[in-house]
C-alpha cells in the first residue's frame, strides 16, 4: 500500500490553469489604478505605491501611504479557493473575535464585502491595516538554504533559548484560544443583528482547509461536504470518518494503485468509521468547545526586528471545534508534517518528541504564571491536556481525522496498534481485521472495493 493518498494530478492542473488565467488578467495598468482608488475610498490618504503579494490561495495589494502607513487588499484566489465568500466571512468573524477576547495581535480590518459586493468584480475582499514587520516564524526557524520549494525543516543548529523564546510567546497565544469556549461546532459568521454587543455567531459550517483540498485536490462533489452545524464531537467525528470514505470512492486518478492497495484503504477507513461511530475515536467528554485552526503554521507568525511577535495573519479555516482539538500540540514543531516527513514516521515521532518535552515545559511556566495571577486554575492546565493528548494517541487521532491524504499512513503505523494492540502489524493483520466489521459492513467493503476497481479498470 502506497504510503499516503496523492492528489489527483488533472485536478491539480485544471486548478492552476484557472489560478494563472485570474491572475494573469490583474495585470493591466487600468485594474491597477481601479485597485488603488478603491483602496482610497475606504482609507484616505496619499497612496504613493501599489505592491502585489502573492500568497497560497490569497493574492494581496499593498497601498503605502505617504506618511510610512500601509493597508492591504486581500483576494481569494479562484481556483485555489473552493469557497471564497464562505472563507472569507469565516476570517472576518474570528479575526474580530480575536479582538473582542484575546490581546493576540491580529490585523484590523478596515472594510469587507462579498463578490457581490465588490465593485471591482474580483471577488470577497477583506481590507485591512498592513501589519510591519521584519520576518516570519518559518524564516527564522527553517534551515537555511531551503528554498519555498523545498519541504520545510527545522533548522537544528537553533539554540534551545531561542527555541525557548518562541515557545513562550506562542504558548501564551494558544492559551488565550483556548480559556474561551465555544457553544457548538462551525464557523463564526459576521452577526448583522441582535441585541448583545458581539459582532460574532456560530453560524456555519466547519469549514476548513482539509475541505478544500478534498473539492480542488480529489475533485470530490461539494454536496458531499456537511453544510450544517455539529452540536457534538461524536456526530463530528463520524461526519469526518464519512468524508474519508467519499474521499477514496470520489478521487479518479492517483488514489489506489492494485486492488491490495484499494482493499487496504477501504478497510482503514471503515474501521476508522466504526470507531467513530462507537465513540472510541475521542471518549466522550465534557470538554466542550474552542475555536481552533487547522492551518495555522509558522508562516503567518510575524516578527519584529526583535524577534517578537508582531502579528498572526491568515485566520481562515479557523472554527469552533471539539476542544480535543485545541488540547492537541502543535505539529508544526519540527515544521515538517508527520506524513509528508522523509524519513519516515517514526523519525518525525523521535524528533516531535525532543522539541514537544521542551515546549511543554515552556508552556508550563506560563501556566505558572497565569495561575500566579489568578487568570487560570490548575484544573485548566493546557500543558497537562497536551501531554495526555500525545501519550494517548488523541494527537494522531486528530490528525488522520483532519487530513485525508495523509490519513493511509497514520492509521496503519500508528491507530492500527492504538486502536487493536500495540504488537499488531498492519502489513500482515490487516486481512483478518475485516472480521472486525460487521455483515453489513462487509457487504458495503466488498460493495466499494468492486466498484473502485471497475471505475479506475484495475478489477
Amino acid at each position: 500500500m502506497s504510503r499516503f493518498l496523492t492528489a489527483d494530478d488533472a485536478a491539480l492542473a485544471k486548478s492552476e490553469e484557472t489560478a494563472q488565467s485570474w491572475l494573469d488578467s490583474l495585470h493591466d495598468w487600468d485594474r491597477y489604478i481601479a485597485i488603488r482608488d478603491f483602496i482610497l475610498r475606504y482609507r484616505e490618504g496619499e497612496g504613493i505605491q501599489l505592491k502585489g503579494m502573492g500568497g497560497s490561495g490569497n493574492i494581496n495589494y499593498r497601498l503605502i501611504y505617504k506618511d510610512g502607513s500601509s493597508v492591504v487588499l486581500r483576494l481569494p484566489i479562484p481556483g485555489f479557493t473552493q469557497f471564497p465568500d464562505e472563507k472569507v466571512q469565516g476570517e472576518v468573524a474570528v479575526m474580530q473575535w480575536l479582538k473582542e477576547n484575546t490581546s493576540i495581535p491580529v490585523p484590523t480590518i478596515i472594510h469587507w464585502g462579498t463578490s457581490e459586493q465588490n465593485p471591482l468584480q474580483l471577488g470577497p475582499f477583506i481590507l485591512m491595516e498592513y501589519i510591519d514587520h521584519q520576518t516570519s516564524l518559518l524564516e527564522v526557524l527553517n534551515t537555511p538554504g531551503l528554498t519555498k520549494e523545498d519541504l520545510p525543516a527545522l533548522n537544528r543548529n537553533l539554540p534551545a533559548e531561542k527555541l525557548a523564546f518562541f515557545y513562550r510567546q506562542i504558548a501564551d497565544a494558544l492559551l488565550r484560544l483556548a480559556m474561551t469556549p465555544m457553544s457548538s461546532i462551525g464557523s463564526l459568521v459576521p452577526k448583522t443583528n441582535g441585541s448583545d454587543d458581539k459582532a460574532w455567531e456560530i453560524g456555519a459550517r466547519p469549514l476548513s482547509v482539509h475541505w478544500e483540498e478534498l473539492v480542488r485536490s480529489a475533485v470530490l462533489p461539494v454536496a458531499e461536504l456537511p453544510t450544517n452545524t455539529f452540536a457534538t464531537s461524536s456526530s463530528y467525528l463520524n461526519a469526518l470518518a464519512d468524508l474519508h470514505i467519499r474521499h477514496l470512492v470520489h478521487q479518479p486518478n492517483g488514489a489506489i494503485s492494485s486492488k491490495d492497495d484499494c482493499r487496504q484503504k477501504f478497510l482503514a477507513r471503515l474501521l476508522f468509521r466504526k470507531l467513530a461511530r462507537e465513540d472510541r475515536l475521542l471518549p466522550p467528554s465534557n470538554a466542550g468547545f474552542r475555536l481552533w485552526c487547522d492551518d495555522i503554521k509558522p508562516g503567518n507568525i510575524l516578527l519584529d526586528d526583535d524577534e517578537n511577535i508582531t502579528g498572526v495573519i491568515d485566520w481562515e479555516f479557523s472554527y469552533a471545534a471539539p476542544a480535543e482539538f485545541t488540547y492537541v500540540p502543535p505539529w508544526w514543531l519540527v515544521l515538517g508534517k508527520p506524513h509528508r516527513w522523509q524519513e519516515g514516521l517514526d523519525d518525525w515521532t523521535r524528533s516531535y518528541e525532543k522539541h514537544l518535552e521542551r515546549f511543554l515545559q515552556v508552556l508550563q511556566e506560563c501556566e505558572d504564571e497565569w495561575i500566579r495571577l489568578s487568570r487560570l486554575d490548575e484544573g485548566q492546565r493546557l500543558s497537562t491536556r497536551m501531554k495526555d493528548s500525545w501519550e494517548t494517541g488523541k494527537f494522531w487521532v486528530v490528525y488522520a481525522a483532519t487530513h485525508s491524504f495523509g490519513f493511509d499512513l497514520i492509521f496503519r503505523e500508528r491507530l492500527d496498534k492504538i486502536f487493536f494492540g500495540p504488537e499488531s502489524n498492519w502489513e500482515t493483520d490487516w486481512g483478518r481485521r475485516i472480521q472486525l466489521l460487521s455483515d453489513e459492513e462487509q457487504s458495503e467493503f466488498d460493495r466499494l472495493v468492486k466498484e473502485k476497481l471497475e471505475s479506475t479498470g484495475l478489477s
